[in-house]
């Protein structure tokens, strides 16, 4: 939550930000596009890849940015993105509203992660073999 806070708080001092009409990118110059595409009535999403340079380079950089968009690292550049795109006061409560649910799954993946942890430390401190098996020990009710 407090990186949402110095996010939003980071936001409020910059203001030199272009609009959305002027990051238009210049496709024809590209070695390649990476489209996602997402449907909020069912939750359904796709991407969508084009390849316009298949050269090596090509390869390496597209591999490096899969890696990045798995590790998370590419999650400011589309923030920054979706702020430049939210122009005007009722599109940054959409901005607001997508920050939260990106923050909320974060919060989720973590629980999850901290419950796997603790359920692998919990098997890690089993006993390998039950001491009862090792000593035989058997209650015979006479306390020996």
């Amino acid at each position: 939550m407090k990186d949402l806070f110095r996010y939003f708080k980071s936001l409020i001092k910059r203001r030199d930000i272009p609009s959305s009409q002027d990051v238009t990118p210049d496709l024809p110059d590209t070695s390649g596009c990476i489209y996602f595409f997402w449907d909020s009535r069912t939750g359904d999403f796709n991407v969508i890849l084009k390849v316009d340079e298949d050269t090596e380079m090509s390869a390496e950089i597209l591999g490096m940015l899969m890696c990045y968009i798995g590790e998370g690292h590419v999650t400011q550049f589309l923030a920054e993105s979706l702020q430049q795109w939210c122009d005007s006061p009722n599109k940054m409560e959409f901005y607001t509203n997508t920050l939260k649910a990106w923050n909320a799954m974060r919060e989720l993946q973590e629980e999850e992660r901290r419950h796997q942890e603790e359920e692998r430390r919990h098997e890690e401190e089993k006993p390998l073999i039950d001491p009862s098996a090792v000593f035989r020990f058997k209650g015979n009710g006479n306390g020996n």
